[in-house]
């Protein structure tokens, strides 16, 4: 190549040559002006040339034009100083064809250079920044699969997105191609598995792993929120995510996965694993891209954003929002996903998720939810009105909000198998304001949950527990309807009035109370009351209408129907020597396991006048009213000469048969 640095009467520079081969590397489609590197083209005389010029920078198999017209600073690999300070050169990013066909690109922030080639990693060969394949492959086909592998974290600055378009599809819908985005994960820490609980959605435990080895805590190792790796040497994976530092070097982890189809796994106790971290793609990583599918392994970003696109994502660390395609998320941490008229679906890992607007999301492994809110169920989905399939146990840790409904009507969640874990509040489904109606939540299983949850409907103020929903539907003035386990569907208004009065199930309306009757010394009185599975019975309410005298012993307690004695108070003392409502404390809290009827039970012994506790009827007519029909239970009954609460019990019509008005909460 040779170069006229002045002497030419035009005042161009005249360059020949091929420079590098491969891709017209020193071939212009502008003439035959053309120089090695970016050095070599800031050495050029500047003065040499006039405005337009155009050359050839071969490193970059792109052209550069003159500018000595517009008043500029550097920018690298963009805008290139020149030796006058007036003239600079402009990268015009016209894409050669040779980037079109490089199937492996590597990109490293320490050691790349954005003149290198960039198919091969290392000093020398690897590419600096993403922006650099962003300007040679902006807008260019697919021709083959492609593999973008990050080599560390990307500088801050480093925030231009590459868009690349698919060359077609194939006739079942599937991309041609794939684009490949894989991180160098960095090795945080290796230990041996001390003690450890396995996951298991029907008792709702969550995966518990110790590792004694831990400096300090998981927390403060930096852990939490990173990824957990078993390698069974045969090419094999067992992964999962940080959930939480339960203590004690314990760590609640994500529902794990395996490599195989990314189905359920377990961990194995005195193995070893590994915890990494992702290389950070630092800002927003946005793809706008027609027909196609771009996946993810080992990386993070604050934001990641999609258009349109099939994304699968896998070990990925960050926040997600996607807006409109679908997107497949496996053993991930995101601290939050908003969903706009999108598809997500979510297998293992962990996940915070925020308000969407004709969104859906589908649970198709099992998963953990955490974050200030959880499930936002939005929009449409496959058919018109349905918002969200989900089919795997979901896991809740610490979270206000679990599955927001969205202000469009017809959004329906489906949980078909496990929720377990914690609220940080007492809202499991909030159904938004703004005409939302025609929603539906459906729990084939019961939630368990750290504090009761409940469903709220805001359009109408109407709130449910979740526990009294067991065996239902419910449904609002504006005909969203929550759905419990099993059992037959109807609408109990009273159910809004017991919640409001901080109850969960009485023996009759307070109302319906007709007086008092005086307790009968060593006589258990038991009341029938109906109690749905995960009720949690705390406390046992009734009201003492005129005062004992001299007691000995007064307690309630809750019996099966059968007369098994399932928990009951301490000794009350002197209390029901005095008038009013009694709320009196089990000694233990009891969960209901079956949707039955079990009973209430108050007993007193006393040397003085027994006290007035009150009631719902009269002993009149008793042998019509309290006799079993069939094989069923008494409505209510009693069973005399007892100095406690009996174990078993006999309950029985007796000679004195009042039936005693209580509640539990």
């Amino acid at each position: 190549m040779s170069i006229n640095n002045g002497s030419s009467s035009s005042g161009h520079a005249t360059m020949t040559g091929p420079g590098r081969t491969g891709g017209g590397g020193g071939i212009s489609p502008f003439g035959g002006m053309s120089v090695t590197n970016g050095a070599a083209l800031t050495a050029l005389n500047a003065n040499s040339f006039t405005t337009g010029t155009i050359v050839r920078v071969q490193s970059y198999k792109d052209e550069f034009i003159l500018d000595k017209v517009t008043i500029r600073t550097a920018i690298p690999n963009e805008v290139i100083a020149s030796t006058s300070p007036t003239a600079w050169w402009v990268r015009l990013e016209i894409k050669d064809p040779y980037w079109e066909i490089q199937p492996t690109w590597y990109i490293d922030p320490v050691n790349g250079n954005d003149e290198n080639e960039g198919d091969i990693a290392g000093a020398g060969n690897a590419l600096k920044t993403r922006a650099e394949y962003a300007r040679r492959t902006d807008g260019t086909q697919l021709r083959s699969n492609v593999t973008i592998t990050i080599a560390s974290s990307l500088g801050a600055t480093d925030i231009r997105i590459p868009h690349r378009m698919q060359t077609g599809v194939s006739i079942n819908g599937v991309p041609r191609f794939i684009i490949l985005y894989q991180g160098v994960k960095t090795l945080l820490f290796t230990g041996v598995i001390t003690a450890l609980t396995n996951r298991n959605g029907a008792t709702s435990q969550q995966t518990l792993m110790t590792i004694a080895g831990i400096p300090v805590s998981w927390t403060a190792s930096g852990l939490v929120g990173k990824i957990v790796e078993y390698d069974d040497g045969v090419g094999g994976f067992v992964r999962s995510t940080v959930v939480r530092d339960q203590g004690a070097k314990q760590a609640w982890l994500s529902p794990p996965l395996n490599t195989v189809y990314s189905q359920g796994a377990t961990f194995t106790n005195g193995t070893t694993v590994r915890v990494y971290d992702c290389p950070s793609l630092s800002t927003t990583n946005a793809q706008t891209i027609n027909y196609d599918y771009v996946e993810y392994d080992y990386l993070s970003a604050s934001v990641w954003e999609f258009f349109g696109s099939y994304n699968q994502f896998t070990n990925c660390l960050g926040a997600f929002a996607t807006y409109g395609g679908t997107s497949n998320l496996l053993n991930c941490a995101f601290s939050s996903v908003s969903i706009l008229d999108g598809v997500v679906n979510l297998s293992g890992g962990q996940s915070h998720y925020t308000v969407g607007i004709g969104a859906a999301l589908r649970v198709n492994g099992h998963a953990t939810i955490t974050g200030p809110t959880g499930l936002s169920v939005a929009g449409s989905f496959a058919t018109p009105g349905q918002s969200a399939n989900n089919l795997a146990d979901i896991e809740f840790a610490a979270v206000t909000t679990p599955i927001s409904m969205s202000t469009v009507a017809g959004g329906q969640a489906h949980f078909s198998q496990y929720c377990y874990g914690t609220l940080s509040a007492g809202t499991i489904v909030v159904n938004f304001t703004l005409g939302a109606r025609d929603g539906l939540v459906n729990f084939a299983q019961l939630p368990v949950l750290g504090v009761a949850g409940q469903v709220v409907f805001d359009d109408v103020a109407w709130n449910g527990l979740v526990a009294n929903l067991a065996t239902a539907e419910i449904a609002d003035d504006n005909n969203n309807r929550v759905i419990g386990p099993k059992g037959q569907t109807y609408n109990d208004d009273n159910l809004i009035l017991r919640i409001a009065q901080g109850i969960i199930a009485e023996t009759c309306p307070r109302s319906h109370t007709l007086a008092g009757t005086v307790m009968v010394n060593g006589s258990i009185y038991f009341d029938a009351i109906p109690l749905k599975v995960g009720d949690l019975v705390t406390n046992i309410t009734i009201v003492i209408l005129a005062a004992g005298t001299l007691i000995t012993l007064s307690k309630v307690g809750l019996y099966d129907k059968a007369g098994n004695l399932l928990a009951s108070s301490a000794d009350q003392g002197v209390s029901w020597q005095t008038a009013g409502l009694k709320t009196i404390a089990m000694g233990a809290t009891f969960r209901v396991l079956t949707t039955d009827q079990y009973y209430i039970a108050a007993i007193c012994t006393f040397t003085g006048v027994g006290p007035n506790i009150v009631r719902s009827s009269t002993g009149a007519g008793v042998p019509l009213l309290n006799t079993a029909i069939g094989a069923g239970s008494l409505p209510w009954g009693i069973q005399t000469g007892q100095t406690d609460l009996i174990n078993p019990a006999t309950i029985a019509v007796g000679t004195v048969a009042l039936a005693i008005w209580g509640a539990v909460s």
